[in-house]
């Protein structure tokens, strides 16, 4: 019988009435028979085997030996999966997200080969040093609930099937919106907000206020004031900005730039600064 396996699959067979040993034979077959392995001083009904090919037939014949008489054979063939999961794709919430509810549903599209089941992690940052992981999700979603108001949570995905765990998915970062930024959804100025932690290890979100849709441009500069990140450049709809920045240089005081231009007010340029600082 052909079902998909592992490249480490392991090998179970019964007990023989009279068995000091088994033998175990595992062969390739199409497009050609090779000898993988054969080991006849096995004591146990269990052996694994591997690693083998991906998307390979095998054949598996196992008998039982007894005072040095071995019994007839067994026969069996399987088939290895095609490869480990394929990369999730997620579906939604999208990136940088504002949820206005303590709830939200995490969603994903399926991936491939083979899986069997989906899991989801979520923490604080990016860097997932302690994430909350839940191995078991069989559907193509999954519910957060009891979210903290005010926080930010980055999630990310992966599938199994009986190779192991895929790569995961991309990350992505939602914020769960305070009741007061959630009654004015659209803000009544131009604001540098402070980021959050502050100081910070390893990363830190920053937030900028735009009443309007505005050609905006976000940098980070260290203290002898040379631009050190990008955060942000294009044209931004009126709203909140939000971006979470991990430095890659020294530990120290930097300074987070704004630069917006209205796009109804090209002659109009609002700068805010804010001083943040990264401990180690």
């Amino acid at each position: 019988m052909i079902y998909p396996s592992a490249i480490y699959p392991c090998i179970r067979w019964s007990r023989g009435t009279y068995a000091d040993t088994y033998e175990l034979m595992v062969k390739t077959t199409f497009p050609s028979d090779s000898l993988i392995m054969d080991n006849s001083l096995i004591t146990d009904t269990s052996y694994v085997v591997g690693p083998l090919e991906f998307d390979r037939a095998y054949a598996v014949t196992v008998r039982s030996i007894y005072r040095g008489e071995a019994g007839p054979w067994s026969y069996d063939w399987f088939q290895t999966i095609s490869s480990l999961p394929l990369q999730v794709a997620l579906q939604g919430p999208p990136h940088y997200a504002n949820s206005v509810s303590d709830t939200l549903e995490l969603r994903w599209h399926a991936s491939s080969p083979y899986v069997t089941h989906y899991a989801v992690e979520v923490d604080s940052t990016s860097a997932f040093v302690t994430p909350f992981r839940d191995t078991l999700i069989t559907e193509l979603f999954y519910v957060l609930r009891n979210l903290v108001s005010g926080r930010q949570y980055w999630w990310r995905v992966q599938a199994y099937n009986v190779g192991g765990w895929g790569m995961f998915s991309e990350m992505r970062m939602f914020i769960v919106t305070p009741t007061s930024v959630q009654e004015q959804s659209v803000p009544q100025e131009f604001a540098l907000l402070p980021n959050y932690p502050n100081p910070f290890n390893p990363s830190t979100t920053i937030r900028v206020s735009l009443p309007v849709g505005s050609h905006v441009r976000l940098q980070v500069f260290n203290i002898l004031g040379q631009a050190v990140d990008d955060l942000a450049g294009g044209e931004f709809e009126a709203g909140y900005l939000v971006r979470e920045w991990t430095p890659r240089g020294a530990t120290g005081v930097y300074v987070c730039r704004l630069e917006a231009v209205p796009v109804n007010n090209p002659f109009m340029k609002i700068v805010r600064t804010r001083r943040i600082v990264f401990l180690r």
